[in-house]
């Protein structure tokens, strides 16, 4: 009996789907939840100019973080 194609991928073929420049949904994921998070650190008290600029900082500073882990990451079966 004949079966299907059969396909053979190499070694460091990832098998998520990449949505955006090689980012897939859980990396998107990812992002969000830092995000998210980072808009609930905003949104705690106090209020006044100098600390929101300090927590907008250390916002900014996360998610680059978060975004560089997510790019630098290797694929495991590279040789």
């Amino acid at each position: 009996m004949k079966k299907g194609k059969e396909f053979i991928f190499p070694e460091n073929v990832d098998k998520d789907y990449g949505i955006w420049k090689d980012y897939t949904l859980k990396d998107f994921g990812y992002a969000a939840l830092a995000g998210l998070v980072g808009l609930i650190f905003i949104a705690i008290p106090p209020y006044s100019l100098i600390l929101v600029l300090i927590k907008i900082v250390i916002v900014v500073l996360a998610m680059t973080i978060v975004m560089a882990i997510l790019t630098i990451r290797p694929v495991s079966a590279r040789k």
